[in-house]
């Protein structure tokens, strides 16, 4: 899990980002903010997952890839929009790929 200062508070789940991105099972949002490090989010519905402990398996799956994630001074929220049937292979290199498109918008910035 990761350290509470490196994950998005409610508050900010609300907030709309300004740029999106979106694979077959992901959607991501990204929005600057004023720190140093990213901090993430992570949005399982639960009509996507229905049992709590896999939702929650999930998420930490998801925050346990996103700790060796370079730092860029962003808010990232991954919303995770549909079921995957092997979720160990295809969530780590759907969100690699995500975050690649990440470093490319924030370089033709």
């Amino acid at each position: 899990m990761l350290a509470k200062k490196y994950r998005l508070s409610a508050e900010d789940f609300l907030s709309s980002g300004r740029y999106f991105l979106r694979s077959e099972h992901f959607a991501l949002k990204f929005w600057p903010n004023q720190s140093k490090f990213n901090r993430y989010g992570v949005s399982i519905a639960a009509r996507i997952e229905k049992s709590a402990v896999r939702r929650h398996s999930l998420k930490r799956k998801i925050y346990e890839n996103l700790k060796s994630s370079p730092n860029q001074g962003l808010n990232i929220l991954f919303v995770y929009n549909k079921k995957i049937s092997n979720p160990e292979i295809t969530v780590r290199d759907e969100m690699l790929e995500l975050l690649g498109g990440v470093l490319k918008k924030q370089r033709t910035k």
